[in-house]
């Protein structure tokens, strides 16, 4: 009993003391002009699922990809789903089983519903492409607690006139149950979904209202998705929602930006869980900032990701904006660079930190990469490189709830045949290094480890090495050392045999570091 009250006691103090990691990554799909993350989530491992939309140099051809790291950041493997034509990938999740589902577009003789389930490698299992005879766009989609999908976006092809919201529930197969467009005469565009705590869904947008403007459009349903109530967020300006999801006391939080004149500024909504409007804060400068993303923090908070123009580096920057529990602004940070950084979704890390799923052409050299920013609690990343706090007012503008009348069509779409290719491939560099340029002679040069994969015993060698030290560390994919040693180095070559039998079966990566350079490969221990 004591001894098991003492390892207890450990593992609370390891809890209690776990540092956050921080870093920046960019990476570079398949070598192409222009990608972009459009979504992430942390995956069971600790690691990260990307998921977006590469496209070649003549824009001729967009693909799907996912990338899966580590905690650090590390690639595991890419994938790139697509045909000859366009695909969109606009969200994706781990499924219960491991692997991954990915929801996106197709363009055909329309744009159709694209649905990408994997193993946990990233490995095609299946897919399907649905549409009607107009354009349908998925852009969300959830596990719900009965182990089928919900998925959220919106159609022209069917509903009450122009674009409607859709849910589409299917199984974990990916057979329909049912489907309903939800909408009005007007336009409703849906961004979001989530399945509630009464097993219902909330799906989330935006839509032309009554009064010729945009406002946020947020409808409830049961989990048949009959609607329970709906309602419009705005003011008398364009009022762009985004995503409203449900907290922890049953309500929900809500965001988006308003558009005035030459300005945007980013809402915040509190509700009830009848959807009452509890109170609303607006966030925002002399020029541009969007709300994309929301979820409530650790600490009772929200943070919101999204993109800041005012008091920035340049162009807008890649956000993390984070309020305590009343909206009231704890710090608002910006990443990027001179150029253009966006980042349209966010997860809380257990360290209390977060992860920004961004794109960035600041810090490509060029087109639009994928940006990946691990901060720490307090909104920091690798030491304040590319990196920014901003100053941000805070203003408790009204926005009003407005009930609205949605009519809930049925339909069913049809399968669209089409072959998805899978390729791989994603070129990875680190946005910010804590050693200075003038250090980094040699990042990633040449190093060997053979035999890879093994069963545990790898020989390591490395050439043109000008430190007299050197540290060897091995890392699992949680970023934990399971391996330290350092080496005095006496002939500029490193040379060492490494056992690491002890270790479970697995993927790990070996790091050498000397005072002018740091070079990383990764190893696959079999049993």
């Amino acid at each position: 009993m004591k001894k098991s009250l003492f390892i207890l006691s450990l593992l609370i103090l390891q809890i209690g003391f776990l540092k956050s990691q921080t870093f920046q990554k960019i990476y570079n799909v398949n070598s192409v002009s222009f990608s972009n993350v459009l979504a992430i989530q942390q995956t069971a491992d600790g690691g990260f699922i990307l998921a977006g939309t590469d496209s070649t140099s003549s824009g001729q051809d967009r693909d799907v990809y996912l990338v899966k790291t580590t905690a650090n950041g590390d690639t595991i493997w890419s994938k790139i789903y697509g045909t000859a034509g366009f695909e969109y990938g606009q969200y994706a999740i781990q499924s219960n089983d491991g692997g991954y589902l990915v929801v996106g577009t197709s363009l055909g003789a329309d744009w159709n519903v694209l649905l990408i389930k994997t193993n946990t490698n990233g490995d095609t299992l299946w897919t399907r492409i649905l549409g009607g005879p107009g354009d349908d766009e998925a852009n969300s989609v959830e596990q719900t607690m009965d182990g089928g999908f919900i998925i959220g976006g919106y159609t022209n092809s069917y509903g009450a006139g122009n674009y409607d919201y859709f849910l589409i529930k299917i199984d974990a197969n990916g057979l329909i149950l049912w489907s309903n467009a939800y909408g009005t005469v007007a336009d409703e565009l849906g961004y979001f979904v989530q399945e509630t705590k009464d097993k219902g869904f909330i799906i989330s947008g935006a839509a032309y209202a009554s009064n010729l403007t945009i406002d946020g459009y947020v409808i409830k349903t049961d989990s048949l998705g009959v609607v329970q109530w709906s309602n419009y967020y705005g003011t008398l300006l364009t009022d762009w929602g985004y995503m409203m999801r449900e907290t922890f006391d049953g309500g929900y939080i809500f965001t988006g930006y308003i558009e005035a004149a030459t300005t945007t500024d980013i809402f915040l909504i509190k509700t009830n869980n009848l959807g009452d409007t509890l109170w609303t804060r607006t966030y925002g400068g002399p020029s541009y900032e969007q709300g994309l993303s929301v979820m409530q923090t650790q600490d009772t908070g929200y943070a919101i990701s999204g993109s800041v123009y005012s008091g920035g580096m340049g162009g807008s920057d890649a956000m993390l904006l984070k309020t305590d529990s009343l909206g009231n602004l704890s710090f608002c940070h910006g990443f990027g660079g001179t150029g253009d950084d966006w980042s349209p979704s966010l997860v809380q890390t257990p360290d209390k930190g977060f992860a920004l799923g961004a794109y960035s052409n600041s810090l490509s050299g060029g087109p639009y990469n994928c940006y990946l920013v691990k901060t720490d609690s307090i909104g920091n990343s690798t030491g304040g490189c590319n990196e920014i706090v901003i100053s941000i007012p805070t203003m408790q503008r009204p926005l009003a709830k407005t009930p609205v009348v949605t009519t809930v069509t049925s339909f069913t779409f049809v399968p669209v045949s089409a072959s998805i290719n899978l390729d791989s491939g994603v070129v990875e560099s680190s946005a910010c290094i804590s050693l200075s340029v003038a250090q980094l002679t040699k990042i990633n040069n040449s190093i060997s480890v053979y035999p890879n994969p093994s069963a545990g015993v790898f020989n390591l060698v490395a050439e043109n090495i000008s430190s007299p030290q050197v540290k060897i560390n091995v890392s699992n994919i949680l970023g934990e050392t399971v391996y330290a040693k350092t080496l005095q180095n006496q002939t500029g070559k490193v040379n060492e045999q490494i056992n690491l039998s002890v270790l479970p079966a697995g993927t790990y990566f070996i790091t050498l570091q000397s005072a002018n350079e740091i070079r990383t490969v990764k190893i696959c221990i079999t049993q």
